[in-house]
């Protein structure tokens, strides 16, 4: 199965859609994580669409939500605010990354799409911080064997 998070933002919804329209996994194996409240109408309408959905939060990544999951595509957060300046290392968004990572893990994913941006390992611009940060640290499990 393939947990896909934040799929009510832009790009997790938009590689919802692009599954769904080009039938690329029947509904059956797709794990929906949002941070949406389940008394919503968004829920109610992910929920109706046929695949399991399940509360997803950045700031408390839960591994149960990654349950019986193989992969994982992580839509970076989109909080910002975190890399404030030189953020030290797991104080930026890297550290909801991480975290989600290893929740995921820990529920035996081992393959992990991580969404990151096109900059490159020797970008000096701010946003890119938190995304290098987090493909090392996929690097690092992958060489230790843990994800694909």
């Amino acid at each position: 199965m393939l947990a896909l998070t934040s799929i009510t933002g832009k790009l997790g919804n938009a590689v919802l859609s692009a599954i769904q329209e080009h039938n690329l996994l029947p509904p059956s194996r797709l794990v929906l994580c949002t941070s949406s409240d389940p008394s919503s109408p968004r829920w109610n309408t992910l929920k109706s669409q046929g695949a399991l959905l399940r509360h997803f939060n950045f700031d408390a990544p839960d591994p149960a939500t990654f349950a019986g999951c193989e992969k994982l595509f992580l839509v970076s957060t989109p909080n910002i605010a975190l890399d404030f300046n030189d953020a030290p290392e797991g104080m930026g968004r890297e550290g909801a990354h991480i975290a989600a990572i290893n929740a995921a893990v820990t529920a035996g994913v081992s393959h992990v799409y991580y969404t990151s941006l096109a900059f490159g390992p020797h970008s000096n611009t701010g946003v890119m911080r938190a995304h290098l940060r987090t493909e090392k640290y996929l690097r690092e499990l992958e060489e230790r064997g843990r994800v694909k």
